[in-house]
């Protein structure tokens, strides 16, 4: 199995920062095994169970952030500024965000 590329390591660290603020205490997948089969599921779709697996819940998650990011500076109610200077996502966030 073809291993996940540097640049996926890098959006993977995103996937685990939004699994850990949003539900720390779950009990989720995050070993080498869980990496490799988000990545095989992202790059050639190919189907496992993922119900367990860290990066897939936070892949999932951080999608429903940036949509309620995305409604709520349209609403107004935030700058784009309050995500992208944001540390440790703030590179994968002005991407995210890109058009805002």
């Amino acid at each position: 199995m073809k291993r996940p590329s540097a640049a996926w390591r890098k959006q993977a660290a995103v996937y685990l920062h939004f699994v850990d603020a949003i539900c720390p205490e779950a009990k989720l997948d995050r070993d080498d095994d869980a990496a490799l089969k988000q990545y095989a599921f992202e790059s050639r779709g190919e189907r496992s169970d993922l119900s367990r697996n860290a990066y897939a819940v936070g892949k999932a998650w951080a999608n429903v952030q940036v949509n309620e990011w995305r409604q709520g500076i349209a609403d107004g109610l935030f700058s784009p500024d309050e995500f992208t200077a944001d540390p440790e996502i703030g590179w994968w966030a002005d991407r995210a965000l890109d058009g805002c």
